[in-house]
Formats: structure tokens, sequence, C-alpha cells
């Protein structure tokens, strides 16, 4: 009898180490997906907040970009109306930002010598949500638009379809059409991630989306400049 205990016992204690590494395996590849995922999620809006914060950090004066480009389009990206002289135009809907517009350096590995270009940052509805925290938020992409010179805007660039809020700042909280070049702007993106599924009873409050901000400050190298260092006109009217 005392036989039969002592192998009940070592089988038992033998299945509780099992349970136990395996537990532990799930919970270290549960751990290991989430990271690469969340990483990944970072990388992406780090790589977007450094595209938005380089076109900033070269956006230019109201007067320059008249000398460019003219009055080059009105104040949405895809309605009509009067053309608006202003260095950036905010627009935003319910507290919300809807899309911004500005007039940067095409190239700015040439320096003062690169043509410009207008381009405008849309925030666009992508149809599905996120529940994060308990609270339902939309998807969005924000898409990065270059006016094309004859009354049009092409995509080129822009986020995934992740995001979940965009902030850009400017001094004061203005927003609507900017005259002077800000000085410095904060620009701030909020995505969202999803998580793997629970592999075990008890991570039922793991399985759920995470978020994440990455968040810059732009110094506007040609605010205060104003209708010094005017470039060469390219033909738009």
């Amino acid at each position: 009898m005392a036989f039969i205990f002592d192998h009940l016992i070592a089988f038992l204690v033998g299945t509780t180490l099992l349970v136990g590494l395996v537990f532990f395996q799930q919970r270290g590849q549960q751990s290991a997906i989430e990271s690469t995922i969340r990483y990944r999620t970072e990388t992406q809006a780090t790589a977007f907040v450094e595209m938005l914060s380089r076109d900033l950090e070269n956006a230019r004066t109201k007067q320059q970009a008249k000398v460019a480009l003219g009055l080059y389009e009105a104040d949405d990206v895809t309605s009509g109306g009067g053309p608006r002289e202003r260095a950036l135009g905010i627009h935003t809907s319910g507290g919300q930002l809807e899309w911004f517009q500005f007039v940067t350096l095409a190239d700015p590995e040439l320096g003062p010598s690169s043509p410009l270009v207008a381009v405008a940052y849309r925030m666009e509805p992508t149809g599905a949500q996120a529940t994060a925290s308990g609270q339902v938020r939309n998807l969005y992409r924000v898409v990065r638009y270059v006016y094309d010179g004859t009354g049009g805007w092409t995509a080129a660039g822009g986020s995934p379809a992740t995001v979940v809020g965009l902030e850009l700042v400017a001094p004061g909280g203005a927003t609507g059409r900017i005259t002077e070049l800000p000085a410095r702007l904060d620009v701030l993106v909020e995505m969202a991630f999803e998580s793997p599924d629970q592999l075990a009873a008890d991570q039922a409050q793991r399985a759920e989306v995470g978020l994440t901000q990455q968040g810059a400050t732009a110094r506007v190298y040609a605010a205060g400049t104003g209708s010094r260092a005017l470039p060469a006109s390219q033909g738009s009217s």
C-alpha cells in the first residue's frame, strides 16, 4: 500500500510541476507576443511623428508661400471656397482635429534651394473601432496629401490605420487660419494595438486593446523671417 501511495504522490507532484511549467511557458509566450506588437506600434508611431515633425520644422511663412505658390488653395483640401493667405490652417470639429495644412520644403536635404510644396494631413475614419480601458475609440488613418499645383491633392504617405487621436497644438491653442508662422508646434499621436488572446483562464483581463502615445515639439526654422528669404516663383497661380 505504501508503494502505491508513494507512486501516487510522485505522480501528483510531477503533474503539478508540469502544469506549472506549461503555465509559465504560456505567460512567457504571451508576454513576448504582446511586447512585439507594442514595439511595432510604437515604431510606427515614432516614424509618423518624425515625418510630420520634419514637415513642420521646414514650414514657410505666408509671404514665402505666396511668392512660390501663389494663393494655392482654399481652406479645405477637398472642398471649394476662396483662397486664403495663411502660414498654417488648422481645422477642428467638435474639439477634434480633422486636418491641417501648410507649405514646407519639398526636399529638406536641399535646404533653402528646395522647391516649396503645400501639404495637408487629414484624419480619415477607417470605419473600425477598438475598445481600450473600457472606452470605445474610432480608428483613423492620417493621410498626408501633397498639392499638385493644378487644384488637386495627391496622397503621399501617412500613418497606419490604428490612430485613435492626433493633436497639433499651436501657441495659445490657436486654430483656424494662422497668419504668422509659430516658432514651435507640439504634436501628439495616439495609436491602438491589440493584445494577443488569452492563453489561460486567469488572463481574461489582459486580452484587450492597448494604447501608445508618441509626441514631439517641432522648432520651426522659418518662424519670424516674414517676407525675408523669399523663394523664387514656381509658376503657380
